[in-house]
């Protein structure tokens, strides 16, 4: 359900159920794997992960809700609490110091990494959050959900603007690396959307997807 990559080292990362698998991306090797045989690892399915920026870290998330932050190495750190539900995604922000998990529960969690305090949740719409981005300078995060809203919050909180349009659940959503304005969604509807985050108004669809 869910891959990470680590470039500078040349290792890869997937998951097999409830286990993280390593791998050499040369050779197509697997190195070793991780996530079960520590007790307290995942019992459940993971479904997904986030490799952080320094690639000195991994985040998985699982169908129970569990969060765990291990080291690129296997070594489970902490235990990230909050989330009651299947976690759909995480993101690290761009300077490491946060994690965001988007969860079945219908909550947005972001924590501070180095100690595992809940910083901030987005809560308030309906049903489940299944895709998070956080903006480069972490000032913004924008949700997804499977009533095919997308949601954009104050990094505090605040919800700023809620993009309508799609016809089915959001599955992933991101900022713009070009302009602080631009973002863009992916529904079951088949097509994404680019919006105006200043005004909340959509600016074109692609189509075409099956």
């Amino acid at each position: 359900y869910a891959a990470g990559l680590l470039p500078e080292s040349g290792r890869a990362f997937t998951v097999s159920r409830n286990e993280i698998l390593a791998w050499d991306v040369a050779s197509a090797e697997e190195q070793f794997r991780f996530g079960t045989g520590n007790p307290s690892g995942h019992a459940a399915t993971i479904w997904s992960l986030a490799v952080s920026p320094d690639q000195e870290m991994l985040a998985s998330g699982d169908a129970a809700g569990r969060v765990l932050l291990w080291t690129v190495d296997g070594e489970l750190l902490r235990e990230l609490g909050g989330a009651t539900n299947r976690v759909n995604a995480l993101v690290f922000s761009a300077d490491g110091a946060h994690l965001l998990a988007a969860s079945d529960d219908g909550q947005t969690i972001r924590w501070e990494v180095d100690t595992g305090r809940i910083l901030t949740i987005y809560s308030g719409g309906q049903g489940a959050v299944t895709s998070v981005d956080i903006d480069p300078d972490s000032l913004r995060v924008l949700t997804g959900h499977s009533n095919g809203l997308a949601r954009l919050w104050t990094i505090d909180g605040t919800l700023l603007q809620t993009l309508e349009g799609h016809e089915g659940p959001i599955n992933a959503v991101a900022f713009s690396p070009a302009s602080r304005a631009q973002a863009l969604t992916a529904s079951d509807d088949g097509t994404a959307r680019q919006w105006n985050l200043n005004t909340g108004g959509h600016v074109r669809t692609f189509t075409g997807h099956e």
